[in-house]
């Protein structure tokens, strides 16, 4: 790397190299995550034949420190004596375990009008200069690496800070990388692929890994008091359903009862209609038929004179 060295910050993100020109929104820059993401810089070309650009990050201290507490916790649980505060800050400085690389990025020309592709080739390396993942060795425009997940690409390490460097020819001119995201992770380590896998994990590493609870966290387990009253209001919840049960067994019933005294009360009015039709059709004919014959009779006295000759 040629020219003058230049750092760049953003999100927790560093940027190296010959002649870097950083550029990121000034929204990112207000946030501060503590992630290397949205992070776009410049590289230009330099004497030499190729240009490198680094840019770093770190694990996020909202894993690792967790993951800290949990080892300290075990460590001194798992001595057989009082641990000075120095041999607990060197327990932790040493430890290490699985990490994941997740990176993202996109190559442009400098210039919007020049629609030529501009190829670069990546590696990533740690902060003593080995190189963890070698990268493709054909340049690319585009690319996203999941480095660590346990099939066959492990890596062990500690916090870090580690870094993805770019490599462009200096005679394509100046090229824009756009990182969309360059994260580290913890993957769970104990009773996964991850153990499996990862020979260079000491022994006081994955037992220090174990999961361990606080006192704080023993507080929230149910307790004999909890499972009393929790038997208690099992009770009374058995008790409720029961007797709910039975009032909906009395409410069928009930039910039953005023269906079946409905359709017999049904069934008496239809008869009793009935009945009550047929005794007025009768009526009325019997009616009819006297009316009738009393004005027969009437027309036979009149045609024999009436009743004065008798």
């Amino acid at each position: 790397m040629g020219g003058t060295r230049g750092w760049s910050v953003l999100r927790g993100g560093w940027s190296t190299g010959g002649f870097a020109f950083a550029v990121w929104c000034g929204a990112v820059v207000l946030t501060m995550s503590g992630e290397c993401s949205g992070l776009q810089f410049r590289m230009f070309g330099g004497p030499s034949s190729v240009t490198e650009e680094c840019v770093g990050e770190m694990v996020s201290w909202q894993q690792w420190d967790v993951v800290l507490a949990t080892v300290e916790r075990n460590f001194r649980r798992n001595a057989d004596r009082n641990l000075t505060d120095e041999e607990v800050r060197t327990r932790l400085r040493e430890f290490k375990r699985p990490l994941k690389f997740e990176l993202g990025f996109v190559t442009m020309a400098s210039n919007p009008n020049d629609q030529t592709p501009k190829p670069v080739t990546y590696y990533i390396k740690d902060h003593f200069e080995n190189v963890i993942y070698d990268g493709p060795r054909q340049g690319v425009t585009q690319d996203e690496l999941s480095f660590g997940d346990g099939e066959g690409q492990n890596f062990v390490g500690a916090k870090g800070p580690y870094y993805v460097c770019f490599r462009s020819d200096s005679r394509q001119g100046a090229v824009d990388v756009d990182v969309g995201y360059f994260h580290i992770n913890l993957p769970e380590a104990v009773g996964t692929e991850f153990e499996r896998h990862s020979w260079k994990l000491s022994k006081e590493d994955v037992r220090d890994m174990q999961p361990s609870l606080t006192k704080e966290e023993l507080d929230y387990f149910a307790k004999e008091d909890h499972i009393i009253a929790l038997k208690q209001d099992t009770r009374k919840l058995g008790g409720a359903v029961y007797h709910t049960h039975n009032e909906q067994k009395h409410i069928k019933q009930i039910q039953i009862w005023q269906y079946r005294l409905l359709t017999y009360v049904a069934y008496k009015v239809r008869v009793y209609g009935l009945l009550e039709a047929l005794v007025i059709i009768s009526c009325s004919a019997l009616q009819f038929f006297f009316i009738r014959k009393l004005f027969q009779n009437k027309k036979v006295v009149a045609g024999l004179g009436g009743f004065g000759d008798l």
